[in-house]
């Protein structure tokens, strides 16, 4: 018996070249894959840092249109600015009384004019809530703060905030 001239490769061979090919495509596009999340993860972080600055500067807003002189808007009257947390409707700049439970979270939505409250526009993960804290060891002085959370990605619920201080200079 005579031995053919025609070569193979073994079951061994074939086996060993698939898994290289295997890995050669599967790293690309994990690599690849995990950059899409970063990307969506710190434009998301953008964006909340956005919303929360937005929510101090509306506070800012609110406190300088508001009527009558300082000293007498200086009480900071609790009915108006809940402890448990408010927020105000970017557009119409008006207050909205929310918190931060699962039953009335001041979601935000995006709709034709930008991130607002009404549910009319489309779905976000961010929530904006903001909260004064007073200050008993000098009622000169009230803090404000802007407080963004959401679901990010890697599927973590994370924060963004702002603090603004604001004195009575008046008294």
């Amino acid at each position: 018996m005579t031995r053919s001239s025609h070569q193979g490769f073994t079951l061994i061979e074939t086996l060993v070249a698939i898994s290289v090919l295997v890995i050669a495509i599967v790293v690309p596009l994990r690599v690849i894959s995990q950059s899409l999340k970063s990307a969506s993860f710190t434009r998301e972080s953008i964006t909340a840092a956005h919303l929360a600055q937005e929510g101090v500067e509306l506070m800012n807003i609110a406190v300088a249109s508001s009527t009558g002189d300082l000293n007498t808007y200086w009480d900071w009257d609790t009915s108006t600015y809940p402890q448990s947390g408010f927020s105000f409707e970017p557009i119409t700049r008006e207050l909205i009384h929310c918190d931060s439970t699962s039953a009335n979270p001041c979601k935000m939505y995006l709709g034709e004019e930008g991130y607002t409250h009404a549910i009319t526009a489309s779905t976000t993960p961010f929530a904006r809530a903001l909260y004064v804290r007073l200050n008993d060891v000098d009622p000169l002085r009230v803090a404000v703060e802007s407080v963004v959370t959401w679901r990010n990605v890697f599927g973590v619920t994370s924060t963004s905030s702002r603090t603004v201080w604001f004195y009575n200079r008046y008294e």
